[in-house]
């Protein structure tokens, strides 16, 4: 895969999102992660990011394709095969969930929650000075919705039967 070669983005109406919504049930993964701002906030900036991991090239181009940054993972001591990581963050993450929500099984209420969050940032966000940091209360906010996807992910999987039946 040459991440250099960018490929013709594919036209948004045909993009199957009940496939993509299967492939990231299985293979997807929905995270909080902190890390340090670069314009000089005092606080950690916390970022939504979902991502799939996967070794299949097609598959990788078709996400690179679709707005998705794909990158090659170094390989690990137990596989010689190459492995991919697509990835998306922030907005277009919580735009993608927002499109596959209603077709997913197992990581549905991870996603209702990624995007809960995503929303109440964005407009808690809107005209702040960044650089006198957060609030207290939005600070445990932000660290309370990491937790819970956490424990989401740690509760049978996040499978939901009811949903599911």
């Amino acid at each position: 895969m040459d991440r250099k070669k960018m490929t013709e983005a594919v036209d948004p109406l045909l993009i199957d999102y009940r496939y993509l919504a299967g492939l990231f049930d299985g293979e997807g993964c929905i995270t909080v992660y902190t890390r340090k701002d670069t314009k000089g906030c005092k606080n950690l900036r916390y970022v939504l990011r979902i991502q799939i991991t996967n070794i299949n090239v097609p598959l990788m181009d078709y996400l690179n394709s679709i707005g998705w940054y794909v990158i090659k993972r170094s390989s690990s001591k137990y596989t010689i095969r190459v492995c991919y990581e697509a990835r998306l963050e922030d907005r277009k993450a919580a735009n993608f969930l927002i499109e596959v929500l209603p077709f997913l099984r197992i990581k549905y209420h991870e996603a209702a929650l990624a995007i809960e969050f995503q929303i109440h940032k964005h407009s808690f966000g809107v005209h702040r000075n960044w650089k006198l940091g957060l609030p207290e209360e939005e600070l445990m906010y932000r660290k309370y919705i990491k937790r819970r996807l956490s424990e989401i992910k740690a509760e049978n999987g996040g499978y939901d039967e009811q949903r599911n039946n």
